[in-house]
């Protein structure tokens, strides 16, 4: 990188195309993981088939 604006990777405070300048939003945008989500999921899921199994192994158990 030739410039120290080419390599200034900070957040602007506002975006300049062409002659048009555009502000930034009051709104503040993050990343949020999504993995927890499908690991809760995923462990909702073991659960249910685990309790599917357990009931059906308890019923065929029972019947003679």
């Amino acid at each position: 990188m030739t410039t120290l604006a080419e390599s200034d990777i900070a957040p602007k405070d506002s975006l300049v195309t062409g002659e048009r300048r555009i502000a930034v939003s009051s709104l503040s945008r993050e990343n949020r993981e999504v993995w927890p989500w499908f690991a809760f999921a995923a462990l909702g899921l073991l659960t249910l088939e685990w309790h599917i199994y357990c009931r059906r192994a308890w019923l065929c158990r029972r019947t003679p």
